[in-house]
């Protein structure tokens, strides 16, 4: 994980050996996080001024996120639903597990491209590039490719006026 300067936009690399180091830095309340393999393309983006207010690069591994729900109907019926990808530790509460297979960036507002990043579609203020799970080197390989097109896509951007 990267932090990049809300200003500047100047990326800085978590301390891994010492996680203390980068306590001022999200306390402060002038960096955020950023995935590593996406933070040159949104550091360049925010510096021709197309402003973003998140991003992901993808994971290959499985996230895990906890819900909770209001009742124990609810519970169930998202338990059938999203059969395979939920797990009930309680009566109203559920573990989702699920691979991100795909990078996105959302822009604070919306911009016309003259062209995208091959493999990337946009809707919105949300350009995306989805991918097949193929094993965690093929999806790791593709999201580096991906991220590699992204970054060249945004060097040749013009820079935005005003």
């Amino acid at each position: 994980m990267a932090y990049m300067h809300k200003a500047t936009f100047e990326i800085l690399q978590d301390g891994f050996a010492d996680e203390a180091a980068t306590v001022p830095l999200r306390e402060s309340g002038d960096w955020f996080e950023v995935d590593d393999l996406i933070a040159l393309p949104i550091q360049t983006l925010n510096r021709k001024g197309y402003l973003t207010e998140f991003c992901c690069a993808a994971h290959p591994f499985t996230t895990v996120s906890r819900l909770i729900t209001p009742s124990e109907e609810i519970c169930n019926a998202l338990l059938t639903g999203l059969s395979g990808k939920m797990t009930q530790i309680s009566e109203t509460d559920l573990l989702y597990k699920e691979i991100m297979c795909r990078s996105y960036i959302k822009f604070k507002s919306s911009h016309s491209f003259p062209s995208l990043p091959q493999g990337f579609t946009k809707g919105g203020t949300v350009l995306e590039c989805n991918y097949d799970f193929n094993g965690v080197y093929e999806y790791i390989r593709d999201n580096v490719d991906a991220m590699e097109r992204l970054y060249q896509w945004t060097l040749g951007l013009p820079e935005l006026g005003g």
